[in-house]
């Protein structure tokens, strides 16, 4: 028995990207570009249909919105009206925002890679408060201190994802070397 597949246009807007598919596959979020020139989230049916603009909230253009292991959740990367960049908490359900987290000066300004803890409470971040990228929770739904996750004391965090259970984290990292090197011009004999 042959199986085929086949593939549907969904979308056909400005700065389309970075699509997820949360839950039982019914809709699909991506990051898109409005007719004033802003970047923001979106969402369409799996089905297709009209794309509809999920809040009003200005998001980085990389972002990858990342739906909480429960499925009840979407969090993304915004730019705050201060400047600041911020982790917008959303609900699935609503779309009403649920909690925003100003990202703290420490964390890494080359990875803005985040996820959720298993619980839905938390997100998680590469962050140098402690002299070298580690990975930390901050509440976002809950009240708390951050709490760090990963105890490495030199390298990069470039990306990590956490085990739907929670036991494993998935980590990329890298440590950078450079060296000085004095070049001087040779003499012909």
């Amino acid at each position: 028995m042959e199986t085929r597949s086949t593939t549907s246009k969904l979308t056909n807007g400005p700065g389309e990207s970075n699509a997820v598919c949360p839950g039982a596959g019914d809709r699909v979020f991506f990051v898109g570009v409005t007719a004033d020139g802003r970047t923001q989230i979106y969402k369409v049916s799996a089905s297709g249909g009209q794309a509809e603009l999920v809040g009003n909230w200005v998001v980085l253009p990389y972002t990858v919105p990342a739906p909480s292991v429960d499925r009840r959740h979407m969090a993304f990367l915004v730019l705050r009206k201060d400047g600041t960049i911020g982790v917008q908490a959303i609900s699935l359900e609503t779309g009403v925002s649920e909690g925003e987290l100003k990202a703290p000066t420490t964390v890494s300004p080359n990875q803005f890679s985040f996820c959720w803890t298993t619980d839905g409470r938390a997100v998680v971040l590469a962050d140098n408060r402690s002299g070298a990228e580690n990975l930390w929770a901050f509440p976002i739904l809950a009240g708390g201190e951050p709490k760090q996750l990963t105890f490495y004391d030199s390298g990069s965090i470039w990306g990590f994802q956490l085990s739907p259970e929670g036991k494993s984290i998935a980590i990329v990292r890298n440590s950078q070397v450079s060296d000085a090197v004095l070049l001087e011009e040779a003499k012909q004999k």
